[in-house]
């Protein structure tokens, strides 16, 4: 609110969902803190709600919103070249979250951006909230997960399902979620939420952690943040320097043809958490995830600090069961979009007897037990779910089809995947290390 805006002189009258802003001024004197809340009305949700409050031209403007092209140009199909919602920009926001119940849990003051890569093009954008001192709060302080013991986060994300938006929206939390129990890989957990932006319905969202050195620390009782080093895609820093890993992979590299020496060996795995990396490779394969260079790498900074993989952004995975990823991930030109990612580590590390029984006897730990189809079919049912009675408004909103369709077609893909991947993913891996039907009976 600004001086001009209405001036309250008695009750006023909330027949829907509306966010209500509030603030006093005094001749002299600076205007208030804003108030804010939002009052949900005659709205039956069966998910937890955010509600997101701000002015619309924080959003929605053409030169300063953050949701909007602005002044950018289109480029191709898809792409806008200095469009707005590419930018790194911050608004500030306020965050409230009802629980199931309609109970509230949070309200603060904090920072807003939009949030993803390419998703970034679509019509319902993911956002990250970050909590800021100079918005009133350092943390955000409510338990979001079941599945964290955790209190209190630096930042969440708002993710609508990235590129999967548009079709099942749960790839990602069903495929990070399998892995969650079954190895130390990390990945954000999830809450399926709706979400509304100044009591307009913007659809359905899931509240992610934020993949990034607080959630690390969090996760790993590390007690500074900024002593790791944290590298993503092809060797770029977020945080640290990427000097630490550009060392092992020239050892590895240089070190090729006498990767079987066992102190060639055990200065790699000195320096690798190597059945951490090949349950990552195991979830990619599996998954069938085509947008390979999503990957993400970390060390602590210490003596013994080992690089580990993050698992994440599955927007292109279960798709196409038949198809080799084994192949892709072994690929000597590279993975990913461009074959832009090196894929050496795996390959090298394939020719070493041990990494290679490890890798075989891991493979086939996950085909029974994380990706089990019966398994997989229950997380499927259970994301899909909780979100069952929600998705035909969501569709509407976004005019993408309806929830017959959303069941018969995305959910149903993913059905379809769960029930024959397995027998393609043991097929290929057998063509690959040439194994005989007694050696794939064995492990």
């Amino acid at each position: 609110p600004r001086e001009s805006s209405p001036v309250y002189t008695g009750p006023i009258t909330v027949e829907k969902t509306t966010a209500v802003r509030a603030r006093a001024f005094k001749e002299g004197l600076l205007g208030s803190k804003t108030d804010s809340k939002t009052f949900l009305i005659d709205i039956p949700h069966t998910l937890p709600v955010v509600s997101l409050i701000t002015d619309p031209p924080n959003l929605f403007d053409h030169d300063y919103g953050i949701y909007v092209v602005g002044n950018g140009q289109k480029v191709g199909d898809i792409e806008y070249q200095n469009a707005n919602f590419q930018k790194d920009w911050e608004r500030e926001v306020h965050f409230e979250y009802f629980d199931e119940s309609g109970k509230q849990g949070v309200s603060l003051d904090a920072g807003i951006r939009i949030f993803g890569a390419f998703s970034r093009f679509k019509d319902q954008k993911g956002f990250s909230i970050r909590a800021r001192e100079r918005y009133g709060s350092a943390t955000i302080d409510y338990p979001f997960f079941d599945t964290r013991p955790y209190t209190s986060y630096k930042s969440i994300t708002l993710r609508a399902g990235a590129q999967d938006c548009t079709r099942s929206k749960i790839r990602d939390i069903v495929i990070t979620d399998l892995v969650r129990e079954t190895t130390t890989l990390d990945v954000a957990a999830y809450k399926q939420s709706v979400v509304y932006i100044n009591g307009q319905y913007w659809g359905i969202y899931n509240i992610r952690e934020k993949i990034n050195k607080y959630m690390l620390a969090q996760h790993h009782n590390l007690s500074n943040p900024e002593n790791i080093d944290l590298i993503v895609g092809d060797a770029t820093a977020l945080v640290g320097s990427t000097d630490n890993y550009k060392q092992m992979i020239n050892y590895v590299t240089s070190n090729e043809a006498n990767i079987n020496d066992p102190e060639v060996y055990k200065t790699i795995t000195d320096w690798v958490d190597v059945e951490n990396f090949a349950d990552w490779c195991i979830a990619e394969i599996w998954s069938n995830n085509t947008d390979l260079g999503n990957i993400k790498y970390w060390r602590e900074k210490t003596p013994d600090g080992k690089w580990r993989w993050i698992l994440y952004d599955f927007c292109w995975g279960m798709y196409n069961p038949e198809q080799d990823a084994m192949a892709r991930l072994t690929n000597p030109e590279g993975m990913g979009v461009g074959n832009g990612i090196s894929t050496v580590l795996l390959r090298t590390l394939l020719k070493n007897n041990e990494f290679k029984e490890l890798f075989l006897t891991r493979f086939a730990y996950h085909m029974e037990n994380t990706f089990a189809t019966d398994r997989v079919l229950a997380k499927i049912d259970e994301c899909a779910g909780m979100i069952e009675d929600e998705i035909g408004r969501d569709r509407e909103r976004w005019d993408n089809g309806t929830a017959e369709s959303w069941r018969n077609s995305q959910i149903a893909k993913m059905e379809n995947f769960a029930k024959v991947r397995n027998e393609y993913c043991l097929y290929h891996v057998k063509q690959y290390f040439g194994l005989s039907d007694d050696e794939m009976m064995r492990r």
